[in-house]
């Protein structure tokens, strides 16, 4: 009974913001393909897990002080090879969709994605924390989990300016599709990692800074979704002109 409650813990936050997602689309995907990009995703787990090995071998993450250590940590080892599969996986599921015909479709496909990589680490933390799961899985529903969820919504919009652009700008976006998400990422993560080092008065401000970091991040997600919505409902207008 335990081990159902813990999965459903780790479950909520995923499901709440894949239904978010899913209720905002215009012309709404199949729950089918919904489901076959959220378990894809589940693939960005090993896959991150190789980079990040790969990425270890090559580079010497734990030498310096706490604060270099920390950031590598929280980019190269975190955030390059997670966002990196991420991508991977969205490119190799949308490069011959016969759905993806949508602008907004970047986001709903780079969000299940995203949340099936979160639903996978959820639970890997919470039986690693198994003594603790239910703090830690509240913890991750309100930080960790809408975190991943912003980096998806970013990598979906450029990916889709990037899919549907003809013009010079295309290059530019497919740099962006990966370097935002993994410049919030990294700094998400190395904020985290700042708090837990840090035992003093400084710990306290930057866990302000934490808090003032998501709401800016997810400021600067949210209206991607509209835009996106924006530019689809203009495609449309434009298509009843000639008709």
């Amino acid at each position: 009974m335990e081990i159902a409650l813990l999965i459903g813990l780790a479950a909520l936050p995923v499901g709440v913001l894949c239904w978010y997602v899913y209720h905002h689309d215009q012309k709404a995907e199949s729950v089918g393909q919904l489901l076959k990009s959220f378990f894809i995703g589940w693939l960005t787990i090993p896959i991150a897990i190789i980079l990040a090995l790969l990425i270890e071998h090559l580079v010497e993450i734990y030498s310096g002080d706490g604060l270099i250590v920390s950031l590598k940590i929280a980019f190269l080892s975190a955030a390059v090879p997670e966002e990196i599969a991420k991508l991977f996986i969205l490119w190799l599921l949308l490069r011959k969709n016969k759905y993806f015909d949508e602008y907004y479709d970047g986001i709903v496909y780079a969000v299940m994605v995203g949340m099936g990589f979160a639903f996978v680490e959820n639970v890997m933390y919470l039986f690693e924390h198994y003594d603790t799961w239910v703090s830690v899985g509240l913890l991750r529903a309100l930080l960790s989990v809408p975190g991943h969820y912003a980096f998806a919504v970013l990598m979906g919009f450029y990916y889709s300016l990037w899919h549907f652009c003809e013009g010079k700008q295309r290059r530019r976006y497919a740099v962006m599709m990966l370097l935002i998400p993994v410049l919030l990422h990294g700094t998400f993560d190395a904020i985290l990692f700042g708090i837990n080092l840090d035992d003093s008065g400084v710990g306290v401000l930057l866990g302000i800074v934490f808090f003032v970091f998501c709401y800016k991040m997810h400021k600067f997600a949210k209206p991607k979704i509209e835009n996106l919505k924006l530019r689809d409902q203009s495609r449309k207008e434009d298509w009843n002109m000639f008709e």
